[in-house]
């Protein structure tokens, strides 16, 4: 990999570690500082899912305009200044769940558009060929992150306190910062913006596009479904394996730790995988492995030790299909979509994935209350399954209609 493609992969390598200490400590600290109660803590939660729903989409049709450098500049020092407000509200005796709202939904509004250039970068730093090693590459490094962060943050909190332990979320995005500016301009792609019209005109030719791709309607369909029934799961499996079979907490996150080392294993191979399958051939096989996962976790049950073994084992089979499902989409989408283009259309996936979310969370939740955890979570697996089915059937069917003759 070249130069410029390694110094954005460390810069958010590092301000990924210090995202991670803060995905730790920020709720540490309104519960252990501020003493927040139930309500609190889910509007903590769930006001961090908005930003992308709100501006996703309009975020990406402003960044198709811009310069990436600068983008990714100004998101890393927006992010290191506001997540200062933390320690520096606890030393100066300001602080209250509100600016912790405050400070996470600003810091999602950010991340929102930094992960829309950061997508829209890499395409421009690497070779068309090389995108799924750079993929791959990238995935493997955030996946190590998200397996060592929480520990560093531990470490951190204990040592300085949990709003304490933000301050190193806010050096990791000025480091970043000083990394990025070592990049040469990023040339924008040479548009008649003018011609394009309004943003919502800018807006309705990206979901043109993403309707006359042949592959990428189909692809939306199954991302989104994924997510969908991902979040009944995701909602639920804490309640299901600590609450309802009894495994200890601390059980319970080794085994979720698996899931890490899963994806790292899973982002290593991506690469090969995607060379020599193409993305749907890919996404069928990666869905067997999450139905494998998620019906594993469903039929759990007896001594929580045995339980919590089976549970670590499960989530190493999907972090496994997970990394490899991220990187064969993010490459695809990077490959079809002309540059002019791709910030908008990552905005519309982002957007759309992060509405899903909420609905598959309530829906998981209500099902769960009238019909059972286990029936819930058999009803998501069900729902990968579907789209398993679904797929085979797609490609079954494009496989047997005849080849377009070429009358050129």
């Amino acid at each position: 990999m070249n130069r410029r493609f390694l110094i954005v992969l460390t810069a958010e390598a590092i301000s990924s570690l210090g995202s991670q200490v803060t995905m730790v400590a920020l709720p540490l600290t309104a519960v252990l500082i501020l003493h927040a109660d139930p309500l609190d803590m889910g509007l903590l939660s769930g006001i961090s899912a908005l930003p992308a729903v709100i501006f996703g989409l309009f975020a990406g049709v402003l960044i198709d305009r811009w310069p990436k450098r600068r983008v990714l500049i100004i998101a890393n020092a927006i992010s290191a200044v506001v997540m200062l407000l933390v320690p520096l509200g606890h030393a100066l005796v300001f602080l209250s769940i509100p600016l912790l709202m405050l400070v996470r939904f600003i810091a999602s509004t950010i991340s929102v558009g930094e992960g829309i250039g950061l997508n829209s970068t890499i395409p421009a730093l690497v070779p068309p060929d090389a995108l799924a090693d750079a993929n791959g590459r990238f995935g493997a490094v955030m996946s190590v992150t998200a397996l060592i962060g929480p520990a560093i943050a531990g470490l951190l909190i204990a040592a300085f306190s949990a709003p304490g332990a933000i301050t190193a979320d806010a050096a990791s995005f000025a480091v970043a910062v000083g990394l990025i500016a070592l990049l040469p301009h990023i040339p924008v792609p040479t548009v008649d913006h003018a011609a394009e019209g309004s943003v919502r005109d800018r807006l309705r030719a990206g979901f043109a596009f993403m309707r006359a791709d042949p592959v990428m309607r189909p692809l939306m369909f199954v991302a989104i479904a994924l997510n969908f029934f991902g979040s009944i799961f995701g909602a639920l499996e804490a309640l299901f394996i600590v609450g309802h079979l009894g495994v200890k907490p601390a059980w319970f996150g080794g085994a979720l730790a698996a899931s890490g080392i899963g994806a790292i294993a899973g982002a290593l191979i991506s690469a090969p995988v995607a060379r020599r399958f193409d993305v749907m051939a890919t996404l069928t096989g990666a869905i067997v492995l999450f139905v494998i996962s998620l019906g594993g976790i469903s039929a759990l049950h007896g001594a929580p030790m045995l339980v919590a073994i089976g549970f670590g084992a499960c989530n190493l089979i999907g972090g496994f299909g997970g990394a490899i499902v991220n990187v064969a989409i993010s490459t695809h989408i990077q490959t079809a979509t002309p540059e002019a283009m791709l910030a908008r259309v990552m905005g519309v996936l982002i957007s759309t994935f992060s509405a899903t979310t909420p609905l598959g969370a309530l829906l998981g939740g209500l099902i769960a209350a009238g019909l059972g955890l286990r029936i819930t979570l058999i009803g998501a697996t069900l729902g990968f399954f579907a789209v398993f089915v679904w797929l085979a059937f797609t490609a079954r069917r494009r496989a047997a209609q005849p080849p377009i003759a070429d009358h050129g």
